[in-house]
C-alpha cells in the first residue's frame, strides 16, 4: 500500500493575512492530479458576517481565461461570531478544456480585521510517487 504522502502533494495557497486585501494569486498545475482540496481557517468573524472561498481555473500560471470553477463556499458567521474553517474539494473533470491552472479566492464581508490563511492539497495523482 503507498503512503498518503505518495498520493498527494501539499502546497500554501495564501500567506497568513488579513483577507480583505487582495495579494498576488498563485497558480497551480493540475495536469498530474485528478482532484484537489483547500482549507481556509481564519481568525474571529463577526456575527452575521459571510467568509467565501473559491477555485479560480485559468489556461496557464499568468491567468489566462481567468474563470471560477462553480460557485463559492459560503459560511456566516454565528451568534457572538466564530473562527471559520472551510473545506472544499474539486475534480479537475470540473474544469474546463484546455484549463490546467487553479488558484484559490478567498473574501468577507466583515470588514474588520479578518486573517487567514489556506493550504491546497492535490491528490489522486495520475502518476505515482508524487514529487
Amino acid at each position: 500500500m503507498k503512503r498518503l504522502l505518495e498520493q498527494i502533494k501539499v502546497v500554501k495557497a495564501i500567506d497568513i493575512g488579513d483577507i480583505n486585501i487582495e495579494g498576488s494569486i498563485t497558480f497551480y498545475n493540475v495536469t498530474d492530479f485528478r482532484k484537489f482540496v483547500v482549507t481556509l481557517i481564519t481568525t474571529q468573524v463577526n456575527q452575521g458576517k459571510k467568509v467565501s472561498l473559491a477555485f479560480l481555473q485559468s489556461k496557464d500560471e499568468l491567468g489566462t481565461g481567468l474563470k471560477r470553477i462553480g460557485e463559492p463556499l459560503e459560511k456566516i458567521a454565528g451568534t457572538g461570531g466564530e473562527f471559520i474553517t472551510l473545506n472544499v474539494e474539486k475534480s479537475t473533470e470540473e474544469m474546463e478544456d484546455g484549463y490546467s491552472y487553479i488558484a484559490v479566492e478567498t473574501f468577507t464581508d466583515d470588514l474588520n480585521l479578518v486573517n487567514c490563511c489556506s493550504t491546497v492539497m492535490f491528490g489522486d495523482a495520475r502518476n505515482n510517487p508524487v514529487e
